[in-house]
């Protein structure tokens, strides 16, 4: 059960996230960050993407400091490694990027040290 109390703040917090990210990249997809003068680079980040994204992040920051506060530094950093997860999962169907045994190879290390970090 405390396990639980554990990975369900951290997977929402690393998919909040990874929603960011990919709010983010859709926005800059379609028009680049323009970085021509101050007025410029306000306006590009003025946008419902750009402003989603970081509430979502803000999100995210808020749930793993819930985490870090409840649980050990052990414990809680390996969890959020999921963003990671969740990211690779964005780029292959959002962003329709080509996927490689060695990221795969990746993701599958990334969720064995989750779990094996918080077996203890």
């Amino acid at each position: 059960m405390r396990l639980l109390s554990l990975a369900i703040p951290a997977i929402i917090s690393s998919m909040c996230n990874s929603f960011a990210n990919a709010l983010w990249k859709t926005q800059f997809l379609e028009t680049p960050l323009n970085t021509k003068s101050i007025w410029a680079l306000i306006e590009s980040v003025l946008h419902w993407r750009i402003i989603a994204g970081v509430a979502l992040y803000g999100i995210s920051m808020l749930l793993f400091f819930y985490v870090l506060s409840h649980f050990r530094l052990s414990q809680a950093v390996p969890f959020l490694a999921s963003t990671y997860i969740f990211n690779f999962i964005m780029a292959a169907v959002v962003f329709h990027e080509p996927i490689g045994g060695m990221q795969v190879v990746g993701i599958v290390l990334i969720i064995s040290g989750i779990i094996l970090s918080n077996l203890a």
